[in-house]
């Protein structure tokens, strides 16, 4: 998975860190790697949308339920692009890789403190 909780915009922070925690047992990101993280994980949601979306109204256009699940992973994928996606991911990285994860800052406050 892409280590979200169900119905939230946000990557979860607990499943990221033991995601990249058990990756790093094997062997460390390089700093290309990093930077290029929260694009990986964009490219991972919009692969999965496109599944949804083709499941969907392609392979099975006679059924109905979850006929729309694609839009969940559109909109993650669209928080991303957005500049307070973008300082959610970069700082969940930075703090992930610096063993100081910020457990309780809301991601509004880290942008103004950045800037």
């Amino acid at each position: 998975g892409t280590c979200y909780s169900a119905n939230k915009i946000q990557v979860d922070r607990e499943r990221f860190k033991a995601l990249m925690s058990g990756y790093a047992s094997r062997r460390s990101l390089t700093k290309e790697e990093k930077n290029n993280l929260s694009r990986f994980i964009q490219m991972i949601l919009l692969i999965n949308c496109t599944w949804r979306f083709k499941h969907a109204y392609i392979d099975h256009p006679d059924k109905k339920e979850d006929r729309n699940s694609h839009i969940e992973l559109q909109e993650k994928i669209l928080y991303l692009r957005e500049e307070e996606g973008m300082v959610f991911m970069k700082t969940l990285i930075e703090n992930v890789y610096s063993g100081r994860e910020e457990e309780s800052t809301p991601p509004c406050v880290r942008i103004c403190t950045i800037l």
